[in-house]
């Protein structure tokens, strides 16, 4: 089990990654308050908890199939959320009431979940593409690309990516048109 621990605020999370699904299982079953979260129920072989330390413990059991990428983890601290991303699976869990605040569903892998704070958006880049929301989950934008994404950066409100065929292009964040 790999354990790593993050504070922000007046809270906490702890990170956790267990070798099997029967210790994933042992631990969960000892958890008051959790939310399982899983994708491909036919195959899993990768089992991570998030832990939440706030007014009370809440326990977030992620269960899939590993392909390479590392989930990734986004923290809200003023709304009390958390996203985190596992495979093609992009989910807000709402801290407080305990649930799922949005889930999407993307066409790849998903690369990286970065906020861009003073617009209250969310720019997601996926192994084909990448899709831009609101903090509240809604669609702002997406587009899926030619080949898949290489390299990208964010910057003055354009996203510029490179794609492994050589196409290279730049969006603006805001409504993803092409500059």
């Amino acid at each position: 089990m790999i354990i790593i621990k993050i504070a922000f605020g007046k809270s906490s999370v702890s990170l956790k990654h267990f070798e099997s699904e029967y210790e994933f299982t042992k631990y969960l079953d000892t958890c008051d308050l959790k939310l399982v979260l899983n994708y491909n129920d036919d195959y899993s072989d990768t089992y991570d908890v998030i832990t939440v330390y706030s007014e009370e413990k809440f326990d977030i059991g992620i269960r899939y199939d590993w392909h390479g990428l590392q989930p990734n983890l986004l923290l809200f601290p003023q709304q009390q959320k958390i996203m985190c991303s596992f495979e093609n699976e992009l989910v807000c869990i709402d801290c407080i009431s305990k649930d799922v605040a949005f889930r999407h569903t993307l066409s790849s892998l998903i690369f990286s979940i970065n906020h861009i704070e003073k617009r209250h958006l969310i720019v997601v880049i996926h192994e084909m593409g990448v899709m831009v929301m609101h903090e509240t989950g809604q669609e702002i934008w997406s587009c899926d690309g030619t080949d898949i994404i290489q390299n990208y950066k964010i910057s003055d409100d354009r996203i510029y990516i490179l794609c492994a065929d050589g196409y290279d292009i730049t969006f603006s964040v805001s409504d993803g048109k092409p500059v």
